[in-house]
């Protein structure tokens, strides 16, 4: 009988964890750990260490509440954006300073369109995808760590991205883990609406197929019948409220700027507040904009 361990209802092959890609990226993470940069890819992660020390992000969701117009405020920004935001391209000129995807869907399903994106953006992926997602000199691969999740359901986060990032549910916690190791003091979030309109339609394991687009800012987010992991919200909230103690131990702060939206674990400001036009602030966050505003802050 084949050997295999459970928690909950997931099932894993032991064969499976100790594969020789997993043994490989085991001894790439113990040598992550001591900080060794060996490779091209590493040691371009590790340029990322401290590059933003002091400034602020914007984290950008996809969710309905997006609009385009917030997107163009947002050119000299620094900026993280995920998945299918390049729908939104030739409606604005606006380009993230750092595009990362980490779904195995997304990256299966548009791995043409990603491949074709212009070095406009520093790319991030994982390095399972490495053989789906073509290197350019913009390229960036991670080591990923989702594994643990089968363990435990205790959210974990990485203040050392050249080692692992971990998973939380969503993208966006990959983008938290990174932001805090380029030294960011204040993030900004918009367009994570943390709600989700679920098909009745779904498949085994939690994959769900589309029944047309009601969940993202653009109509052709996802087509009919394309395939799609059910959001564990449960999981991604645990993982944002580790992100907040997590920045907060350290003086920064995460800010929710969301228009609408469901999330309430961080204190909420308006967006719009964040440019006040003539003020000639271009970091009003970090430079003197009065956060006292936002609501549920303790600044």
């Amino acid at each position: 009988m084949r050997e295999m361990f459970q928690v909950g209802t997931r099932k894993r092959k032991i064969k499976d964890v100790i594969s020789p890609r997993g043994i490989v990226r085991k001894v790439r993470s113990i040598r992550r750990t001591l900080q060794i940069a060996r490779t091209e890819n590493e040691r371009k992660l590790k340029a990322l260490k401290n590059k933003h020390k002091g400034e602020r992000c914007f984290i950008i969701g996809n969710g309905p509440s997006l609009r385009i117009s917030d997107l163009d405020l947002l050119n000299d920004e620094i900026t993280f954006a995920f998945n299918k935001i390049y729908l939104a391209y030739d409606q604005t000129d606006f380009r993230p300073t750092y595009y990362m995807v980490a779904d195995v869907n997304v990256i299966k399903n548009n791995a043409g369109r990603i491949n074709g994106l212009c070095d406009e953006s520093i790319k991030l992926f994982p390095y399972e995808y490495d053989h789906v997602i073509q290197p350019t000199e913009r390229t960036i691969y991670f080591n990923f760590d989702y594994e643990y999740l089968y363990y435990t359901k205790m959210p974990k986060f990485s203040k050392n991205p050249l080692r692992c990032m971990y998973c939380g549910g969503t993208v966006t916690t990959k983008a938290l883990q990174l932001a805090y190791y380029m030294g960011i003091r204040e993030v900004y979030l918009i367009g994570i609406d943390f709600s989700f309109k679920v098909p009745d339609n779904r498949l085994q394991n939690g994959i769900v197929s589309s029944e047309g687009e009601i969940n993202h800012f653009h109509p052709d987010y996802r087509k009919e019948g394309e395939v799609w992991g059910l959001p564990d919200l449960a999981l991604q909230e645990r993982y944002y409220r580790l992100a907040k103690k997590i920045y907060e131990s350290d003086g920064r702060r995460i800010f929710n700027a969301t228009r609408g939206g469901k999330l309430e674990v961080f204190p909420r400001i308006d967006f719009d507040l964040l440019f006040p036009g003539d003020s000639g602030m271009s970091n009003p966050g970090s430079y003197g904009c009065d956060l006292s505003m936002a609501k549920g802050s303790s600044v």
